[in-house]
């Protein structure tokens, strides 16, 4: 009689594990593509740190306690979507080559995010639909080998609201093919920031770096050549074109003692808001003083606009930021004039590490550390400069005993500057550089384990029958300034 109870609980507890299982699969939320894939909301987290709780493949796993079948780390705090993605057997739907396919593993090439106010974080249309690497704002990573689980990393999302919204498009369709829901895990009292009205000038000592105008538009991807493109105006601003991109375009003056110069540029550009969304943007394209960029703030928000500039090898130095080493003596071919020179510069310190002929020279290093090996057809200067803060930028300039001018590198149509750049070779093979007669040199770096980045190689077209050679070093600080704006907005209709 006691068996047969047991038997008769234990088979309760089995349905009533099973009806649990139904309802608490009834309540996730999923959605069918029309090739027969089936997506499936499993849940979400919000941190730096996400732990992916879950059962096993088989039926009777779904009766174990979940155990962890994946983890995923970020560097900033980030909403992590986990999807578990079911596909036929084989797709049922055939795509045109140019689209993306129903079975690909990419089943969406667009996303946008929401909450139920309305405010919203959407990127343009692909090909810069996910902005990956420059917004944040989804990055797609996967589970082990079989759970056929994804997670999506999202950076960026509306944190106002008490819900967070995604929607999946793909193939330029209006309507997505998928939209899940959850709580907003960041909700909070943020601060309203207020804009700047333009322009608006940041000022370091004698300098001026004014944003004059902020403007978006569409324009179109030109490629004219294999690793070559530029953006021009779309000529169907007011109608719905394909191809469109919605460019921002930030144009700035800079001013020294009141006059302007043009040897300062943006190098780098990030957005925030005051929720904590930020977009480190990459696909710049910088025009003198102006930088174009492609940008996917929440709709609604006053952004920090945060632009780095850096001068160019046309620039003015002061005293106080150049450093002259006299007496050089011009190295011969294949030799190397090792650990010429150091010197504390503020909280840094510049070594001269060597002064070389061409041909195939080494380079001494630390202590314990690889000599750099360098093959070129040009004489040249090593430095190192550390600590080295990001951005730190080191140009020379210099001249022989009768005065008659180094001059250095330049790419072809590239003028003659003032100050000599670095150049590294690459080191799986030859980079050709163009000097100032238009002749080819090729420069092959082998060797070198500069991990940190905290060395630099300037290559040098010295003077023939030169004797000895006078060294200028100029520290290069980038200076970054934020700018508070509302982004303007481009709509085709």
């Amino acid at each position: 009689m006691r068996k047969r109870i047991l038997i008769a609980l234990a088979l309760l507890g089995l349905l009533g594990a099973g009806l649990w299982i139904l309802i608490r699969r009834s309540d996730v939320q999923a959605f069918q593509l029309p090739d027969g894939t089936t997506l499936r909301f499993m849940g979400a987290s919000y941190g730096k740190q996400h732990r992916v709780l879950g059962h096993g493949p088989r039926w009777w796993e779904n009766f174990l306690p979940a155990h962890e079948i994946a983890r995923f780390d970020s560097e900033a705090d980030t909403l992590a979507l986990y999807l578990k993605v079911t596909r036929p057997p084989a797709s049922k739907t055939a795509m045109p080559s140019s689209r993306l396919p129903w079975n690909s593993p990419d089943w969406w090439d667009r996303a946008e995010i929401l909450d139920e106010t309305g405010h919203a974080i959407a990127p343009p249309e692909p090909p810069f639909a996910n902005l990956d690497s420059s917004g944040g704002l989804i990055e797609r990573q996967y589970g082990p080998p079989g759970s056929n689980l994804q997670c999506l990393l999202l950076r960026n999302f509306p944190r106002r609201g008490k819900k967070v919204i995604v929607q999946f498009y793909r193939n330029g369709q209006k309507a997505p093919i998928a939209r899940f829901t959850l709580p907003n895990p960041s909700i909070a009292n943020y601060p309203r920031w207020q804009p700047e009205p333009l322009p608006i000038a940041k000022r370091n000592g004698a300098r001026a770096f004014t944003l004059t105008s902020l403007t978006t538009g569409a324009y179109s991807l030109v490629i004219s050549g294999a690793n070559a493109y530029t953006y021009q105006p779309h000529p169907l601003k007011n109608s719905s074109p394909s191809g469109a991109i919605p460019l921002t375009q930030a144009a700035f003056q800079v001013t020294e003692q009141g006059r302007p110069v043009t040897y300062w540029q943006p190098v780098s550009l990030s957005l925030t808001d005051a929720t904590g969304n930020r977009q480190d943007l990459s696909s710049l394209v910088i025009r003198a003083q102006d930088i174009e960029f492609f940008p996917s703030p929440c709709s609604g928000e006053t952004v920090k606009l945060a632009v780095t500039f850096r001068r160019t090898q046309d620039a003015f130095f002061l005293p106080e930021e150049q450093w002259t080493v006299s007496g050089l003596k011009v190295p011969q071919q294949n030799t190397v004039i090792p650990s010429i020179a150091s010197r504390i510069w503020g909280d840094m310190k510049l070594e001269i590490l060597g002064l070389a002929g061409a041909g195939t020279v080494r380079y001494p290093r630390s202590k314990g550390e690889s000599p750099t090996t360098l093959q070129a057809d040009l004489p040249s200067v090593r430095i190192r400069l550390s600590p080295r803060q990001i951005g730190d930028h080191i140009l020379v300039r210099g001249q022989d005993e009768q005065g008659r001018p180094v001059t250095g590198v330049l790419y072809p149509g590239e003028k003659p500057h003032p100050w000599i750049d670095s150049v590294e070779g690459d080191n799986a093979g030859n980079t050709t550089l163009t000097v100032y007669n238009s002749q080819s040199h090729n420069v092959t770096l082998l060797g070198s384990d500069d991990l940190d980045r905290t060395e630099e190689t300037f290559f040098l077209k010295i003077p023939p029958g030169a004797k000895s050679l006078s060294l200028t070093f100029a520290l290069s600080r980038p200076l970054t300034c934020e700018y508070l704006v509302t982004l303007p907005t481009w709509s085709p209709n």
